[in-house]
């Protein structure tokens, strides 16, 4: 399914978390799984991060997760807006932090500076 579709383009070990067969939305397309492949490995790369779980989006677009300790973030692209959503928190701490880029500005670099910034 879409899963596959993601896993292949990835760096190993990248994990792709089944998602269910409810046929809501679509299979990610080309373009967000090319930016998955490029980009999350880079961004995990400059900060340190193990790989994130992998998820296609309703949308047709890709999102990755890390779980680090009490530490939370996603990073969601949606290939129909050209908009990547940001979303990062603590969980033992009240605060969180999201940003919205327009994919132009989603450059390796402000994706690291913003989790970077968001990690206790």
């Amino acid at each position: 399914m879409g899963g596959d579709r993601i896993t292949r383009h990835l760096p190993a070990p990248c994990y792709c978390r089944p998602v269910p067969s409810n046929k809501i939305g679509r299979a990610p397309v080309e373009q967000a799984i090319g930016w998955a492949a490029t980009v999350l490995p880079d961004v995990c790369r400059e900060i340190n991060l193990p790989l994130p779980w992998i998820y296609p989006t309703p949308e047709g677009g890709v999102r990755g997760e890390w779980e680090v300790g009490r530490w939370r973030a996603s990073v969601s692209y949606d290939p129909e807006d050209g908009v990547l959503s940001l979303f990062a928190a603590d969980l033992g701490a009240d605060g969180y932090s999201e940003e919205d880029l327009a994919l132009p500005d989603a450059t390796v670099d402000r994706v690291t500076s913003f989790l970077r910034d968001a990690m206790p």
